[in-house]
């Protein structure tokens, strides 16, 4: 609870050190999605406060909120942003690689998925980031995805033939095909409106993000599916990187939040917004048992090899990376 009750005081901290600069200090950037008093904000501004102190005063660092993802990453390759942190699905364009762990319910458990992403994974692609131009600083959780919808749906069958929201990505188009629904593509920016004109009935989010948009009155029923994982990747520009000291770039490394600071904070925020969806807004939050959620489930594995043939080679190399780790956890 210590290190939770930290990651929020940080979040102040940095707000104080980034709103008044030292002269001299370089102002930086850290782009995200994360809409302001989020969960995920305060672990952007947790992230802002360690590397304003690993940079010895040399900057500071302060959250940004932008809310196209893709925009922002290509900011931050651009070096008008200096660091930002978002999902796998929103680098794809920059790293369609990463893509892979966007496969729907890839995981058996939260201890597999932490094994295989942090001693596999993360190796892997921090060189395939170094390559695009980026240094990648650290890998947490943002949380499962969870479905919400107009009515109880905790039935996937409610939902077929219904107009869904799919992302752009091949795993979204393709899980929610796999059931049945009429999907329609939608900019995130675009969802809430549609939602009230009735042109979708459901999508699907992580929780604490969906409590902050529109949709929780538009759409107050939240099926907690937990059929994608939504890693959340800290990055920075590779020359920015550069060039920094050998000091600097130790200290950051070693101040920076561990993965499992991060990912327990995003936790305690997935049980607060089940709160507030259900005391505040008086919607329906429904947890699935094991009948509920092979209803969800459809033996999505038989698609697998449709979704890894739309990507990229060095996506289906990790791919495998992945397979030989899972196996690796089952004998430990």
């Amino acid at each position: 609870m210590l290190k939770i009750r930290s990651i929020v005081g940080g979040a102040a901290l940095a707000g104080l050190l980034a709103a008044t600069p030292a002269v001299g200090q370089e102002a930086w950037k850290l782009g995200q999605v994360g809409a302001p008093g989020s969960g995920l904000a305060v672990m952007g501004d947790k992230f802002a406060t360690a590397v304003t102190e690993a940079s010895g005063g040399a900057f500071t660092v302060e959250r940004q909120f932008i809310g196209n993802e893709q925009e922002m990453v290509q900011q931050v390759l651009r070096g008008r942003v200096e660091m930002g942190v978002t999902s796998p699905q929103g680098m794809g364009v920059a790293i369609p690689a990463g893509t892979v762990l966007g496969l729907p319910f890839l995981w058996k458990s939260d201890e597999e998925r932490d094994f295989v992403v942090q001693t596999k994974v993360k190796p892997v692609l921090e060189a395939i980031y170094e390559k695009a131009g980026l240094k990648l600083l650290q890998i947490s959780s943002a949380g499962y995805y969870g479905v919400f919808c107009k009515v109880d749906c905790s039935d996937p069958a409610t939902l077929k033939q219904q107009k869904v929201r799919v992302s752009a990505t091949v795993p979204s188009r393709v899980f929610w095909e796999n059931q049945q629904v009429n999907p329609v593509q939608l900019p995130v920016s675009e969802l809430w409106p549609g939602l009230e004109q009735n042109l979708v009935v459901a999508a699907d989010i992580p929780l604490p993000y969906y409590v902050t948009t529109p949709a929780v009155e538009s759409a107050p029923h939240f099926v907690a599916a937990k059929h994608f994982h939504a890693d959340w990747i800290y990055f920075m520009n590779l020359r920015k990187w550069n060039g920094l000291s050998d000091e600097q770039r130790t200290a950051i490394q070693e101040k920076i939040p561990t993965s499992q600071e991060l990912t327990a904070f995003y936790d305690s925020e997935v049980e607060k917004a089940r709160r507030q969806l259900v005391d505040e807004f008086k919607g329906h939050y429904y947890e699935l048992n094991d009948e509920q959620r092979a209803k969800w489930h459809n033996n999505i594995e038989t698609k697998y090899p449709e979704i890894l043939a739309s990507m990229t080679e060095e996506a289906r190399s990790l791919y495998e990376v992945i397979v030989a780790a899972k196996k690796e956890f089952a004998v430990r």
